[in-house]
This record gives structure tokens, C-alpha cells and sequence, in this order.
């Protein structure tokens, strides 16, 4: 390499390129100045880019107009390339639109097709309701005409019919045998083949339980004294004192006609009903000396039972108590010296219960009595199953969901399988118990009455009436005085 050396003090001129003039700065040349080779051409270089004429490579201007070509150039691509991506997006969703529109309107032809027809049907039922009504308005003199033939025809069938009225029902019976034996009673010949149908009919009053009968029976001497009847020879009058002494009846008429005599027998079953007869002051008719008119006054009297005195709804629950804390608590206590001093047995005894009645109280849960409307044999699980039985049945009645009926037939089941498992059960312990102890059978005789306590709120001795439970006792205890005496009670 050479070197040339400049003298000092001299100025060299560095002049831009550009001749129409620029900044031209007065430099001082450097005293030393290496001369380099030319470089190289690159081998991966980018092609060098032809300026037009006129156009300097250095120059800010050539470079503004080669990135502004390029840009251009690039811009144009990209949005040649965004027109065909929205084109064919553009497309594929117009296409899903245009099938939707075109289901719909599928839709909305079918739906128009099919309200057409209903209205077409809608039109003809009510053609048909019409037409149907105007025959039936046609036919009603011709039902009515009918009707009334059948009653008529009714009416000449039953003329041949006996009706026997007050004969007490049982179960399986057989009226045909029962007319037979009424037949042997009233001596009356009649043979079975004349009996062509038996049936009892319903009672015109279905909560009238209470049979009466009021009739004129003149061959009876009725005494109003004791209510007894005097002996005849009559048949008849025999098989009426029979059955009214059979079915448990009673005569109540004790008021006497213009002879003393009590025609008129009003009978009624003993029950709780109150009958008053009393001579009547309002007459319909002319009175007939023989047979006084009569006003005939019933009384419902309302059946209690006896409730028991200082009826606690609570219980202690001696299944669930804690006998561990019990044993420990009565092993602490120190009963030599809780019994220190005190010479009477009796006051032992009650320090004792005191003292076990405190620890019961602590450790024994009270639980509230049962239903007495649930029966006996109900176990837990099924008073719970039934009770969400009921609420899913309110719900099902009230929302009428499919899943509430499932659910509903669901829970149904189970409180059958629960119902016939808790029965079983019952009947089985109380089979196993009876041999032990008679008191569960009758416990379960009461369990099948359906309650507890079946004794009368009020009795009578036949002198005395009362309602009291304590002088319900003593009449009992003065009924039976007779058959023990007041020495043995105490032992």
C-alpha cells in the first residue's frame, strides 16, 4: 500500500456532488491519507436497483421514490389478495344465509299449508256441531216421549213387587233364604220358584242410620208404665214384638188415646239419639179420639269418649337414651352417704327416686307422642315416604310436569313396598308378644278399632248419669261392692 503525505497547512475542498450548488464545507485535509483496494462485489447481495436519469444514489429524493414504488407495489398486492379473502368469505356466508332464508320460507309455506287445513276442519266441526244440535233438539220430544214410557212400563212391573223395609244387613247373606224364613215367620205360603229377584235398595236418607217405625197396631196393650207390652195371641202382633225385640228397638209413644191405650207405637233403635213424643198442638186433619196426633221430636247427642286427665303429648324415649352416662352417674353417687341419718325406709325411697328421676331427666330425650290417626304399624321411613308423596303430589297437581308424575309413581311404589314390609313386621312382633304377654293383644285389638280410648264420655247406672271421669269410677266401684269387700281391696 503507498502512502502520500500532504503538507501542512494546506485546505482541501470536499465538494457534494450535486453542481447546482449545496453546503460546501472547507475541511482541512489530513496529513496522511490511505488509499484502500476497491472491495469486492458480494456474493448474496440484492440486485442493485437501476435509478432512472437524472437521479443520484445518495440523494433523498431517489430513496423517497423507491420506497414510496415499493410500498405501492405491495399495497397493490395485499389488497388484490384482502378483495379475493373477502370475496370468497363473503360468499360462503351469503350461501348459509340464503339457505336459512330459504328453510324458513319452507317453514313458513308448511305452517300456512297446515293453518289452512285446520281452519277447513275448524269450519266443518262447527258444521257438524250445528247440524247435530238441530237433530238433537229434533229428538228430545221423542226421548221425552220414551222416558215417560219406561216409568209408565216401570211403574206396571213393580206392581207385583214386595218391599220389606228395617231388616238388619249382614255380611254374605242370602236374601232368598231370608224371605223364606220371613215367609215361615208370618206363616205365608210362598215356594222360591215365585221369587224372581232379591235386592236391598239404598236408604232415601244415606246419614239417617237410625231406623224408625210409627204405625197403628191396635191388638197390642202398650203399658206406658214400665214400656212393656202385654202377652196376645196374635200372630202378627207376635212377629212385630219379635222383630223389634231382634233389631233392638224401642217404643217411645207413652201418651193414651180417649180409651188409655197407646195405639200409635212409635218404635226407634236405642241409640243416641234423643225422641221426645208430645201431643200435638198444630193439627192438619180432624182428631180422631183413638188416635191422638202426635209431634215427634229428635235430638242428636253427639258420642264422645272419654279423655284422660293430665294428657301429656310428650314422652320420654328410653330407646335412645344414654344408659352409658346413666350407669356412670349412679356408680359416683355414694348412697351410704346420701342415706346418712335417715331412719325411715320411706324417706329412702323417696331421696332414691328423686335422685333417678334427676338422671333420667338429663339423660333420657323426650319425644312428642305419634298420630293417633296414623295406625300403630307406621314405621319412620314410611311416615316420611308418604308425607313426600303428598308434597309431590301438590306439585304435580299444580305444575302438571311428566317428571313430577314419574317421580310420583316412583315414590307411590315405594310406600306400598315400605307399607306391606312395616305390616308384616307389626303382625309378626305382636304374633312373638302375644305368648309373652296377653296385654298386646288386646293393644292390638284397639290398634284395629282405630283408637285408644273407646270408653263413653258419659255412663249411667241406670239411676245416675255422669260425665266425670272419677264418678264414671265410683260408679263402677259401687256396681261391684257387692263382690268384694273393703278389707281385700287393701291387700
Amino acid at each position: 500500500m503507498s502512502t502520500q503525505r500532504t503538507p501542512p497547512g494546506t485546505t482541501s475542498q470536499i465538494f457534494d456532488g450535486d453542481s447546482d450548488g449545496g453546503d460546501h464545507t472547507s475541511v482541512p485535509a489530513s496529513i496522511n491519507v490511505a488509499k484502500r483496494p476497491s472491495k469486492r462485489p458480494a456474493v448474496i447481495s440484492p440486485p442493485i436497483v437501476n435509478l432512472p436519469e437524472g437521479v443520484h444514489n445518495g440523494t433523498n429524493t431517489g430513496l423517497r421514490n423507491i420506497i414510496e414504488d415499493v410500498v405501492q407495489r405491495e399495497m397493490s398486492n395485499l389488497l388484490t389478495k384482502l378483495n379475493i379473502s373477502m370475496g370468497t368469505l363473503l360468499n360462503t356466508q351469503l350461501k348459509s344465509i340464503k339457505d336459512e332464508i330459504q328453510d324458513v320460507k319452507e317453514s313458513m309455506s308448511f305452517m300456512s299449508s297446515q293453518y289452512e287445513e285446520i281452519n277447513r276442519e275448524l269450519k266443518a266441526s262447527k258444521k257438524s256441531m250445528q247440524e247435530l244440535q238441530i237433530r238433537s233438539d229434533k229428538l228430545q220430544p221423542t226421548i221425552n216421549d220414551i222416558n215417560f214410557r219406561i216409568n209408565q212400563i216401570e211403574q206396571a212391573a213393580r206392581s207385583n213387587n214386595l218391599e220389606i223395609q228395617c231388616m238388619p244387613e249382614k255380611k254374605n247373606e242370602s236374601l232368598v233364604e231370608l224371605v223364606s224364613r220371613l215367609r215361615s215367620i208370618v206363616n205365608y205360603k210362598i215356594s222360591e220358584q215365585n221369587i224372581l229377584y232379591c235386592a236391598r235398595t239404598a236408604k232415601y236418607v244415606e246419614n239417617n242410620v237410625y231406623p224408625m217405625i210409627v204405625g197403628d197396631l191396635s191388638q197390642i196393650d202398650w203399658s206406658e208404665i214400665n214400656n212393656t207390652f202385654s202377652a196376645t195371641q196374635s200372630t202378627l202382633c207376635q212377629t212385630l214384638i219379635d222383630f223389634a225385640c231382634m233389631n233392638n228397638f224401642k217404643q217411645y209413644n207413652d201418651i193414651p188415646n180417649s180409651k188409655g191405650k197407646a195405639l200409635d207405637l212409635v218404635f226407634l233403635e236405642q241409640s243416641h239419639l234423643l225422641v221426645q213424643v208430645d201431643r200435638a198442638t198444630d193439627v192438619l186433619s180432624a182428631i180422631d179420639v183413638l188416635h191422638p196426633p202426635l209431634e215427634i221430636l229428635l235430638k242428636t247427642k253427639k258420642y264422645y269418649n272419654l279423655i284422660a286427665q293430665n294428657c301429656n303429648f310428650t314422652s320420654r324415649n328410653f330407646f335412645r337414651a344414654d344408659y352409658e352416662m346413666i350407669n356412670r352417674k349412679l356408680v359416683e353417687i355414694d348412697w351410704s352417704q346420701v342415706f346418712f341419718g335417715i331412719r325411715k325406709v320411706d324417706d329412702m325411697v323417696t331421696i332414691f327416686y328423686d335422685k333417678l328421676n334427676k338422671i333420667i331427666n338429663e339423660d333420657v330425650p323426650i319425644v312428642k307422642k305419634r298420630n293417633k290417626k296414623i295406625p300403630k304399624w307406621f314405621s319412620s321411613c314410611l311416615i316420611k315416604a308418604l308425607h313426600e308423596k303428598y308434597k309431590i303430589r301438590l306439585r304435580y297437581k299444580k305444575h302438571n310436569n311428566p317428571l313430577d308424575k314419574i317421580e310420583l309413581n316412583i315414590c307411590r311404589k315405594r310406600c306400598e313396598k315400605l307399607s306391606l314390609d312395616a305390616y308384616n313386621s307389626y303382625i309378626k312382633r305382636t304374633e312373638e308378644n302375644i305368648a309373652l304377654n296377653s296385654k298386646f293383644f288386646w293393644s292390638f285389638v284397639k290398634s284395629k278399632r282405630g283408637s285408644l280410648n273407646s270408653y263413653p264420655a258419659e255412663m249411667t247406672d241406670g239411676s245416675v248419669t255422669t260425665s266425670d271421669g272419677q264418678d264414671i269410677c265410683n260408679l263402677f266401684a259401687s256396681h261391684f261392692s257387692s263382690v268384694y269387700s273393703e278389707e281385700q281391696s287393701h291387700q
